[in-house]
């Protein structure tokens, strides 16, 4: 197995000082009336200040969506600062120009009473800097910064719009946290979710009173980095590469498709299998590979900077996940014109994949139709290349300015209960 030496997109910046200066604004509610959850309150059609607020902004879906929303915004005219509670780190995905990044500090991980006591900071310190940043906006990603915003917010002016880029069912954690989620979101203007699955649970499993569905945006080109371990280097000339891309964790189920690879590798000798991505599971599907006798067909480069190459090279994508929030490198995948074979989880795949057109869904956790569906798309050169044609569509659906103006109209319509 070779592993990749490289890192994801590093560099950080932050701007120091108070806020940028504010374009004029229709006029605003007084600081001093509360919000009423009967009351509409608008946000201003001129420019406005958004915030974004996330615990960092490592490698991640989470962290990209918030990259590209804040650039997608400031494009529009409107001022943008991403508030983070960890300081900046090597491997962190970098603001886009012009995007001030905020960070208030604080520790992270952490159980128990300290785990209380940090939320309960984080409250106060998301207070201050709606306050103080003067955001006509504030929006939120992931569950903790979801609920410290809505708790943040009671009062105050600023529409609060938290963020489900996750299917929670699939992630529990615990009885207190899912009560003080169901409650707090009812706090907030509206939440945003990433398909219709968890717009459904959203619904069925909080007292949100708005829920909105909006997919994740997706900048194309997608960007090109060097990288020392490329696809170039690992493949022989003439072979075909069946790729995956995710963190190597037990939810993204790779154990199957490597069973699935496994029962097609010694009929199909130039096809190999790459899993691109790092995680806890590494140590044991370097293992299952071994087992299987495909430790010189199957490579787990790591973590990639330039996963677009690995895109470009691919004939086929799979994905085997138990659960997805919205599967990030499968719409990558498939916007770069590589056809898919995928298990038709909650959720996200059946918003992707349209099959026959560019490629396959299959029942969740059936290897054998998972093997049969790859197979068929292994075999059959001419129907990989029919379905690469439907890469533009997907491309423009999922462009950031438009993804962005949905997101805008969102926070333009939100303050009534739903």
């Amino acid at each position: 197995m070779r592993r990749c030496a490289c890192g994801l997109p590093g560099g950080w910046c932050t701007t120091t000082g108070g806020p940028p200066p504010r374009r004029p604004m229709v006029v605003r509610p007084s600081t001093s009336s509360p919000r009423q959850p009967g009351r509409r309150r608008s946000v201003p059609e001129a420019a406005m200040r958004i915030g974004l607020f996330i615990p960092n902004l490592r490698a991640g879906g989470a962290e990209r969506v918030a990259c590209l929303l804040s650039e997608a915004w400031r494009r529009a005219g409107h001022d943008v600062v991403l508030v983070t509670f960890e300081a900046p780190r090597e491997r962190d995905f970098q603001p886009p120009d012009g995007v001030q990044r905020l960070v208030l500090g604080g520790e992270h991980e952490t159980r128990g009473w300290a785990s209380v006591m940090k939320n309960l900071r984080r409250v106060r310190d998301i207070r201050r800097t709606l306050r103080a940043q003067r955001l006509d906006a504030a929006v939120s990603f992931l569950m903790e910064t979801n609920v410290c915003l809505a708790l943040a917010g009671i009062g105050m002016r600023t529409v609060c719009v938290g963020s489900e880029r996750t299917y929670p069912p699939a992630m529990p954690c615990g009885a207190v946290r899912e009560t003080l989620r169901r409650h707090a979101y009812a706090a907030l203007d509206c939440v945003v979710v990433a398909s219709a699955g968890t717009a459904a649970w959203a619904h069925r499993a909080t007292r949100a009173r708005a829920v909105r569905v909006i997919s994740n945006p997706m900048h194309w080109p997608l960007p090109r980095r060097d990288c020392d371990l490329t696809p170039a280097r690992c493949l022989a000339p003439g072979h075909r590469l069946l790729l995956s891309v995710g963190r190597l964790d037990a939810v993204k189920q790779f154990d199957h498709l490597l069973r699935a690879f496994a029962r097609l590798a010694s009929d199909r000798p130039l096809w190999q299998l790459a899993i691109v991505g790092e995680g806890p599971e590494r140590v044991a599907l370097e293992a299952q590979a071994r087992a299987l006798g495909l430790a010189d067909r199957v490579l787990l480069p790591g973590l990639s900077a330039d996963v677009a190459a690995w895109y470009a090279a691919a004939d086929l994508y799979s994905l085997t996940s138990a659960a997805e929030g919205f599967p990030n490198a499968l719409l990558e995948a498939l916007a770069s014109g590589v056809p898919a074979v995928s298990y038709d989880c909650l959720t996200g795949p059946s918003d992707l994949v349209v099959p026959g057109l560019n490629g396959m869904l299959v029942p969740p956790n059936d290897e054998a139709a998972l093997t049969q569906a790859l197979a068929t798309l292994m075999d059959d050169a001419a129907l990989r290349d029919r379905m690469r044609g439907a890469s533009r569509a997907l491309r423009e659906a999922h462009a950031p300015e438009r993804i962005g103006a949905q997101w805008l109209a969102a926070l333009q319509a939100c303050g009534a209960p739903a």
